[in-house]
C-alpha cells in the first residue's frame, strides 16, 4: 500500500524538478565561444526510488542511479564559424537523498521543519544537431561539464522550496479546530511532535469535540490511550472513549439531548400506547381532557457515557421522561415523570463503516476536515474493537496529485487573503 504514496511522491518530485529554471550559460575555451539558453527538462526516469521512515526524524526519499533528459539551445562561435541549434542531453547516475524532519507547529499542525538534501549527477552526455554537429562533438565535454555543475546546484534548492514552502503552505490550509455543525466543533490539533519509527509515523491528536457556545469548558480525558499494532493499511485512526464522550458531552451542553414528541410528530401507535396507559390518570384528573393532545418529553439529565470493549460498544444515558396532556388554551398537565437509564447498544462496526467513515470523507469535501488535505479520502476501511478504543484502518485514495493539491491549497489561501 505504501507504493501508492511513493508513486505520488515520485510524481511530485518529477514535476518539481521539471520546473527547474536554468540560467543562461556563457563560456570561452580558446577559439571556442558558446552560449546556452532555454534549458528544459523533458523527462525524468526515477527508476530506483524509495520512500521510507527515518526513526526520530521523519521521511526519507532516496533516488539512486536514475536519469534526466533535457534539451537546450546553443549559439557557438569557433574561429570564423558561427552555428546555432538544439542539443539533446542526458544526465545519468542521478542520485538524490532527501530527508524531511516533521514536527508539530505552535497551532498543532503537522509541518516540515527542516530538509537535508544531497544531489549528485555522475555524468552527462550531449548529442548535437545542425550543420556543424559532428565538428562540435569533441567539444561536448566542455558543455556537459558546465551543465552538470549547474544542474547539481539546482536540484536541492528546488526540492527545499517544494517542501518548506509549497507543502507547508498546503498543510497550513488544513484546519485543526473547526465546526462540525451548528452546535459543536472539533479540535484535532496535534498534542506533541510526531513519533517516527522504522515502520510508521505516529501522530497523537487531541480528538475532542466542544460546544460552540461554550468553547472553554474543560473536559478531562481519563480514557485508555489507544495502541495500534496493525500495519496492513496505509492509515489507522484510533478513537478512544474520550472521542465519543466529548461529542456526547458537547451535544449535551448545547441542549441537543432534549425533545418533545407531540401532534404530527407522534406516531399513531405511540399515541395509542400512551392513551391506553394513562387513560385512568386522565379520567381521575378531569374526564374532559380525555381527547386532548398528549406529548412525550425526553431530556437527558447527564452527559451520556461510552463504553468500548472487544465485544462491542455501548452508550448509556440517563433521561427524564415526562408524559403531558395539553388541554387547548390551558397550561400543560403532567401525567407522569420518571428517570430512566437508557443503554443504546448498536452494532457500531456497521455504524462506523456505513456512517462514520463516509461522514469523515463528507466532512473533507465540505471543508470540515480531519487532518487530510483536499484530494485525499479514506477507502477500504476496516473496524476493530479493543478495550477502551476503536481502530479504523483504511487506505488513502488520491483524487488529485500532490502538485494539484499544493496548487489548490495555494489558490484557496490566496482567495482567503483577498476576502
Amino acid at each position: 500500500r505504501s507504493k501508492i504514496l511513493k508513486t505520488e511522491t515520485e510524481k511530485f518530485v518529477e514535476e518539481e524538478l521539471s520546473n527547474i529554471s536554468m540560467p543562461e550559460m556563457k563560456g570561452k575555451d580558446g577559439r571556442f565561444q558558446y552560449t546556452i539558453t532555454d534549458v528544459k527538462i523533458t523527462e525524468l526516469n526515477l527508476t530506483h526510488a524509495e520512500l521510507k521512515f527515518i526513526p526520530n526524524v521523519g521521511l526519507l526519499f532516496d533516488v539512486q542511479n536514475s536519469s534526466i533528459s533535457l534539451t537546450f539551445n546553443r549559439r557557438i562561435l569557433y574561429w570564423f564559424f558561427y552555428d546555432t541549434g538544439n542539443i539533446n542531453a542526458s544526465a545519468e547516475g542521478v542520485n538524490i537523498n532527501t530527508a524531511l524532519k516533521v514536527v508539530r507547529d505552535e497551532d498543532g499542525r503537522l509541518k516540515i521543519s527542516n530538509i537535508t538534501c544531497d544531489a549528485k549527477i555522475n555524468k552527462m552526455k550531449a548529442k548535437f544537431s545542425g550543420t556543424l554537429g559532428r565538428v562540435y562533438d569533441f567539444l561536448a565535454r566542455v558543455l556537459t561539464t558546465g551543465m552538470r555543475f549547474v544542474l547539481n546546484q539546482q536540484i536541492c534548492p528546488a526540492l527545499n522550496h517544494a517542501a518548506l514552502v509549497d507543502v507547508n503552505s498546503m498543510l497550513d490550509t488544513i484546519p485543526v479546530r473547526t465546526e462540525v455543525d451548528e452546535f459543536i466543533g472539533i479540535d484535532y490539533a496535534l498534542i506533541d511532535d510526531p513519533v517516527v519509527t522504522s515502520q510508521s509515523l505516529d501522530m497523537h491528536f487531541r480528538g475532542m469535540f466542544f460546544d460552540l457556545a461554550h468553547q472553554n469548558i474543560t473536559q478531562v480525558n481519563s480514557a485508555v490511550d489507544p495502541v495500534i499494532r496493525e500495519y496492513d493499511r496505509m492509515v489507522y485512526l484510533a478513537l478512544s472513549e474520550f472521542f465519543f464522550d466529548s461529542g456526547m458531552f458537547s451535544y449535551y451542553t448545547a441542549g441537543i439531548f432534549q425533545t418533545e414528541i407531540v401532534n404530527e410528530k407522534m406516531p399513531k401507535d405511540l399515541e395509542m400506547l400512551l392513551r391506553t396507559t394513562y387513560f385512568g390518570a386522565i379520567m381521575m384528573l378531569n374526564p374532559a381532557l380525555v381527547d386532548s393532545p398528549l406529548s412525550l418529553q425526553l431530556a437527558v439529565n447527564s452527559p451520556p457515557k461510552t463504553t468500548i470493549k472487544t465485544s462491542g460498544a455501548t452508550v448509556v444515558m440517563t433521561a427524564i421522561v415526562k408524559v403531558m396532556v395539553l388541554p387547548p388554551g390551558q397550561d400543560p398537565v403532567q401525567l407522569s415523570s420518571m428517570t430512566m437509564l437508557i443503554p443504546l447498544q448498536a452494532p457500531l462496526k456497521t455504524m462506523l463503516q456505513m456512517s462514520v467513515v463516509p461522514l469523515i470523507n463528507n466532512w473533507t469535501k465540505r471543508g470540515v476536515r480531519i487532518p487530510l488535505a483536499d484530494g485525499m479520502d479514506f477507502i477500504e476501511e476496516v473496524v476493530e474493537y479493543h478495550n477502551g478504543f476503536i481502530v479504523i484502518g483504511a487506505n488513502l485514495h488520491f483524487s488529485k496529485g500532490l502538485r494539484d493539491m499544493v496548487a489548490g491549497s495555494m489558490e484557496t489561501a490566496a482567495q482567503n487573503n483577498t476576502l
